[in-house]
Parts: C-alpha cells; structure tokens; sequence
C-alpha cells in the first residue's frame, strides 16, 4: 500500500467519543457473576446458629468454583468458615473459635 493510501485509511477511522460524566452515574463496584447468591450465602451465615450449616445446591457450578466464591466473600466480611461437599451440595459453616479443623470429616 502506498503513503497516500494508509494515509487516507488513517482518515477514515472514526475516532473514540470522549466526554465528561458525573462520577455519581459511574458505577464504582463491579459485582461478580455470583454476586447475589454470595450475599444470600453471607447474611444467613451471619445468623446461623451454632452447630448448623448451610447447604447450598451445586446446579451449574462446580464445587470448587462456588466454594472459593463463598470463601473470597466471606473472608471480605472477616467471618471464618469451612466447608465441605458431596456431589449434589455444598456445606458450608462458621469456624467456632475453639473448633477443631478436622472435627468435620
């Protein structure tokens, strides 16, 4: 291709709209794609009683990826828990201060 011709091509590029916006419309945190499950998993983890669990239903995700969704969430509420799963659940409970880790087998 000729000078002329990349020259001409350079023009023909449409270039990038930039603008100014409030900062109140940006939207400042970007939730995961487990976003609401995480907060349901969370607030019934804050009032779960001692020596329960919550079992939650492995439909389309592996267990490991939900497990360390819970724990990343979990661990930003500073709430200490363990899990553990079977094929079609995963258990997931609060550390108690003075618990064993392998007191759940």
């Amino acid at each position: 291709m000729t000078p002329k011709g990349q020259a001409r091509k350079r023009k023909d590029r449409k270039r990038a709209k930039i603008e100014s916006v409030p900062v109140s419309d940006l939207k400042l945190r970007r939730h995961s794609r487990h976003y609401e499950l995480m907060q349901e998993v969370l607030n019934k983890l804050e009032k779960l009683a001692s020596h329960s669990a919550i079992k939650i239903e492995l439909r389309d995700l592996p267990a490991k990826t939900l497990r360390s969704a819970v724990f990343r969430a979990a661990t930003a509420r500073n709430i200490e828990i363990t899990s553990f799963s079977d094929q079609n659940h995963l258990y997931v409970l609060k550390k108690s201060p003075n618990s064993e880790p392998d007191a759940i087998s």
